[in-house]
């Protein structure tokens, strides 16, 4: 299926779905294979709560030591916090805004936690985790997107795999093989593959490289494109007047930088070619 094909080809996208994926610029198949988590963390990584400090972005595999308990504070804000144990401590889970989570942890399961951990109310909490059932087959690798409101992380993980059981091997690279060899680029399909499923964080910025170095090759052959059509443009050519330049100089109340003067003396020198001039002048404002 064409990569520019709508995502609602996808079984379980409907309108719903589609109108959600819209608001963070995914319309397309394609769109969902570059779409690139910002952030990977390693499971082999994982710590116990003793070794982590606030603010830490943690991975910790523990198991939920007491029944989960929701409380609604207000209209549109709840709770839900349980007590996680990893062996050696006992902490604090806590997701806000998130009731249906209550329904959802179990008593006595084990489960990765990965998210910011808050040690500045007595016990070690996290917030808000990302989690991977224990005892269900893990990935070595957890992938995190910048996503909207409406759909979890592990949704739209699992949408990206159902497009890769369908879109595998079958992608055509548009960067032949000789060339990707010359500068150690994987293949496209190998690219995208580890860059939501990485089997380490290595492979996956591997994968992140591959796919950033194509993006800038296509800006900068599309620059490249623009360049050689403006040169077939034809534009009047304008001869200065050396003796009226100087009479300007001397009318201005400062000196201009040897900077300045060598960029007034090249834009002149394109206003005598008979092609269109682009030109971009940045430079600090003084005081």
């Amino acid at each position: 299926m064409p990569l520019n094909s709508s995502i609602t080809t996808i079984k379980g996208v409907g309108e719903k779905r589609r109108a959600i994926l819209k608001k963070i610029g995914i319309e397309t198949i394609g769109d969902i294979l570059y779409h690139a988590p910002f952030k990977y963390r390693q499971i082999s990584d994982a710590k116990y709560l003793s070794e982590l400090n606030h603010g830490d972005e943690a991975v910790v595999r523990a198991a939920v030591s007491s029944k989960p308990i929701l409380r609604r504070m207000r209209r549109n804000f709840s709770t839900v916090t349980f007590d996680i144990y990893d062996g050696r401590t006992i902490g604090r889970c806590i997701f806000f805004n998130q009731p249906y989570m209550a329904k959802n942890i179990f008593e006595d399961s084990s489960y990765i936690f990965i998210g910011r951990v808050d040690a500045n109310r007595g016990i070690k909490q996290i917030q808000n985790p990302i989690l991977e059932k224990a005892d269900a087959e893990l990935m070595p690798v957890i992938c995190s997107y910048k996503l909207a409101n409406g759909i979890k992380q592990k949704a739209f993980r699992n949408l990206v795999r159902k497009v890769l059981e369908q879109e595998l091997g079958s992608i055509s690279d548009v960067l032949p093989s000789s060339f990707r060899k010359r500068y150690g680029l994987p293949e496209i399909n190998y690219a995208f593959e580890h860059l939501h499923f990485p089997d380490s964080v290595k492979t996956a910025n591997l994968a992140k490289y591959r796919l950033s170095f194509e993006e800038m090759l296509m800006f900068m052959s599309a620059l490249q494109n623009i360049k050689k059509e403006n040169e077939k443009l034809k534009a009047n050519q304008y001869i200065i007047d050396n003796r009226m330049l100087d009479k300007y100089y001397k009318s201005l109340k400062f000196e201009l930088t040897s900077a300045q003067k060598r960029v007034i003396s090249e834009i002149i020198n394109n206003m005598k070619q008979p092609f269109v001039m682009n030109r971009l002048l940045q430079g600090d404002v003084g005081s």
